[in-house]
C-alpha cells in the first residue's frame, strides 16, 4: 500500500511540476532503491520526463548537485563491488591451501609418532651426548633407592607399582606405594644405599639452602639414629652424580641406564632426545649431509598440495585418486 501511495504522489509531482531539488531526490532515491534490490518506483518514461522538464537556474543547480552525488554513490558502489569480488576471489584462492595445510598437518602428526631415521654414526653421537648429560647430572638418593629396588625386586614389581597410578613425588610416597609383598626388597634397597654412603662410595651433595636442615640429619644417619620419616626426608635432599653411580660396581643397573639411550631424558634441553630412532645401515651417500647424518626429506607441509598431487599424478584434476605412491615413486625414481 505504501508503494502505491508513493507512486501516486510521484504522478502528481510529475503532473504539477517538480523543482530541481525534488526531481533530483526522486532520481537519486530510485537509484538507491535499485542498488538495494528494491523495485523501482520510476519507469524509464518517468526518468526521461524528469530529465527533460524545463528548469530555472536554481532548479538546475540543485538538480545537478544531486546528480553529482548520485554519480559519486555509483562510483563508490562500483568500488565496493569490485573489492567484494576481489575478496571472494582471494577467499576461494585461500580455501585450497587451507585444506592442504589441514591435511599436511595431519600427515606430519602421524609421521611424528614413528621413529626418526638416523645413520649409525648419528645414533652413536646422540647416545654419546645423552650419556654425557647423564654422567654429569645429580640424582637424588631417593631416586637411586627407587632404581635399586627395581633392580633387586622381581620384574613384575615395577609393573604393579605403575598400575597403581600413584604420583610419586618423594621417597615416602614411593615406599608407601610399594605392595606389602615387596616391602623387604624396599628395605634392602634403602640399607644398601645407606651402606654405600657410609663406606664413601657414594658421596652426598646438597643445596646450600638445605644445609642447616641436612647436616644434623646426616650426623644422625651416620650413627643409624634416624627415624624412618627423617630418613625419607633426608634422602630426597641428598644428591649423587651419574659418574659416581656409573663407577659403583655395587650398582650395575646404572651402567646399563647411562650407556643406553632413553627417550625423553633431558628432552627439554635437547630435542634429539625426544624421539625413538630407527638406524639405517649402509646408507647411500646422496642421503647423507656433510656430517654423515641422514638428510631428511622436506616435510610434507613444505610441498604437498592438491596441485602437487595433480602434477605428480597421484590425483586427477577433480581430486579423484589416480596412481599409487609406489607407482609414482618408481616412475620418477625417487630414492
Amino acid at each position: 500500500m505504501a508503494h502505491k501511495t508513493k507512486k501516486a504522489t510521484i504522478r502528481r509531482f510529475l503532473t504539477t511540476g517538480l523543482t530541481g531539488w525534488e526531481a533530483g531526490k526522486l532520481i537519486l532515491q530510485n537509484f538507491i532503491d535499485a542498488s538495494c534490490g528494491k523495485p523501482s518506483v520510476l519507469s524509464e518514461a518517468d526518468i526521461a520526463a524528469i530529465k527533460n522538464a524545463p528548469m530555472q537556474d536554481r532548479d538546475t543547480r540543485d538538480y545537478n548537485t544531486l546528480m553529482a552525488l548520485g554519480r559519486a554513490l555509483e562510483r563508490g558502489l562500483m568500488v565496493c563491488y569490485m573489492a567484494c569480488k576481489d575478496a571472494c576471489l582471494d577467499l576461494s584462492v585461500l580455501i585450497t591451501p587451507l585444506r592442504d595445510a589441514d591435511k599436511r598437518s595431519t600427515v606430519e602428526l602421524f609421521a611424528s609418532f614413528g621413529p626418526h631415521v638416523v645413520t649409525r654414526k648419528q645414533y652413536e653421537d646422540i647416545v654419546a651426548a645423552q650419556r654425557e648429560k647423564k654422567l654429569a647430572f645429580e640424582y637424588s638418593f631417593g631416586y637411586v633407592i627407587e632404581e635399586r629396588f627395581y633392580a633387586i625386586a622381581p620384574q613384575e614389581a615395577r609393573k604393579e607399582v605403575d598400575e597403581l597410578g600413584i604420583d610419586i613425588e618423594s621417597t615416602e610416597s614411593f615406599t608407601s606405594a610399594v605392595p606389602e609383598k615387596y616391602a623387604t626388597f624396599c628395605k634392602q634397597a634403602i640399607t644398601e644405599i645407606h651402606e654405600l654412603y657410609t663406606n664413601g662410595k657414594l658421596q652426598a651433595v646438597y643445596y646450600d639452602e638445605d644445609a642447616k636442615e641436612v647436616k644434623p640429619l646426616l650426623d644422625k644417619w651416620d650413627k643409624n639414629g634416624l627415624s624412618t620419616k627423617e630418613a625419607m626426608k633426608l634422602v630426597d635432599m641428598l644428591f649423587v652424580t651419574g659418574q659416581q653411580l656409573y663407577d659403583c660396581d655395587e650398582l650395575p643397573e646404572w651402567k646399563k641406564f647411562i650407556d643406553e639411550y632413553q627417550i625423553h631424558w633431558f628432552s627439554d634441553d635437547d630435542k634429539r632426545f625426544q624421539h625413538a630412532y630407527a638406524i639405517l645401515e649402509n646408507c647411500p651417500n646422496h642421503w647423507l649431509d656433510e656430517n654423515g647424518y641422514y638428510r631428511n626429506p622436506s616435510p610434507p607441509s613444505e610441498w604437498i598440495t592438491r596441485v602437487t598431487e595433480s602434477v605428480l599424478g597421484l590425483r586427477t584434476a577433480y581430486g579423484v585418486k589416480a596412481k599409487s605412491i609406489r607407482r609414482v615413486s618408481s616412475e620418477r625414481q625417487f630414492g
